[in-house]
């Protein structure tokens, strides 16, 4: 269970490991590739808030958008390998504020193919947000250690003098919760 638990979690997080990995080689001085395909959709994206919601958005370098989004892909992934809370929460993070501007469907006709390809990617980074949702709820439901529940076994048996039970008087078993705190010895010797 641990080994497979593992697997899938190193393979769902290579999506962005190998993601933040082909940025940061392309990243180069201005942002690279990433730079150039994001750039326009958040200047698209800030105009749209701000007409619509009446505030402007502070003025970002693009290269520096892409660098914190390279960041939080790959320390994001490895610790999601690892198994930690913190990883799930950083690649959400990263899905929340990239996918409706990265993929923006709603800005184009239904009609166009370019709407039918944007959606598609859309509704899959829903899918994965919906993963690592469910990742952090059952992290955060699950108890990190159970408490083992010890057993105690009292008993006691008459002896013949060849150190061989004759007859067990009595056996008990008890869980620790209704373990008293002081247990008194019992003699079962023949005198």
């Amino acid at each position: 269970m641990g080994f497979m638990s593992f697997l899938g979690r190193a393979l769902f997080a290579s999506i962005f490991i190998i993601s933040a990995y082909q940025e940061f080689n392309g990243f180069g001085v201005d942002g690279g590739y990433a730079a150039k395909v994001f750039g326009p959709k958040f200047n698209i994206f800030t105009k749209h808030v701000s007409s619509t919601l009446g505030v402007q958005v502070p003025k970002v370098e693009i290269k520096h958008l892409i660098a914190a989004g390279i960041a939080m892909k790959g320390i994001g992934g490895i610790l999601f390998v690892i198994g930690s809370s913190v990883g799930a929460s950083l690649l959400l993070l990263h899905l929340a504020i990239v996918t409706p501007i990265l993929y923006d469907f709603y800005n184009y006709d239904a009609e166009k193919p370019l709407y039918n390809q944007l959606f598609n990617k859309f509704t899959q980074n829903l899918a994965i947000v919906g993963a690592l949702i469910f990742f952090v709820a059952m992290k955060n439901a699950i108890p990190k250690r159970q408490p083992k529940k010890k057993i105690w076994i009292i008993s006691c048996a008459l002896w013949d003098y060849s150190r061989n039970p004759i007859y067990d008087i009595f056996s008990v078993k008890m869980k620790h919760n209704s373990v008293p705190k002081v247990i008194h010895s019992v003699n079962c010797s023949i005198s």
